[in-house]
């Protein structure tokens, strides 16, 4: 099995893998579910790392995601407090400090839309 082929079996599973991770999170009775394909999409993050530069194609998948990983990650930075606070105000409950667990998720979820958008619209 060549780098590109482990780079691309690599973004489907997780891809897969974080699909499965946010029906966990949504529905209650599937926690563990949704844990296993939490750490099943970051194997795969690291798989992809690795593999990231086998050929120009997976170079410009590898870019493209993780630039868009980033880009959400710095305006979830600025997003993501006021959110939290917007719906604290409207269930009248004051946490104190925001918590910002939720963005790693985010900025996994933007790289796979990165890495596949760059996949389906072509091109290198």
């Amino acid at each position: 099995m060549t780098k590109a082929t482990t780079f691309e079996w690599a973004g489907w599973i997780g891809l897969s893998a974080t699909g499965i991770a946010l029906v966990g999170a949504i529905l209650p009775i599937a926690e563990e579910i949704g844990m296993v394909g939490g750490v099943i999409a970051f194997l795969c993050c690291w798989v992809l790392l690795s593999t990231r530069n086998a050929d120009e194609f997976t170079q410009a998948l590898w870019t493209s995601a993780a630039s868009l990983a980033f880009t959400s990650l710095l305006l979830m930075m600025i997003v993501w407090p006021f959110l939290e606070g917007l719906v604290a105000g409207f269930r009248g409950i004051n946490d104190g400090e925001p918590s910002f667990a939720g963005i790693i998720g985010c900025a996994i979820i933007a790289f796979y839309v990165g890495l596949f958008w760059k996949r389906m619209k072509g091109g290198s």
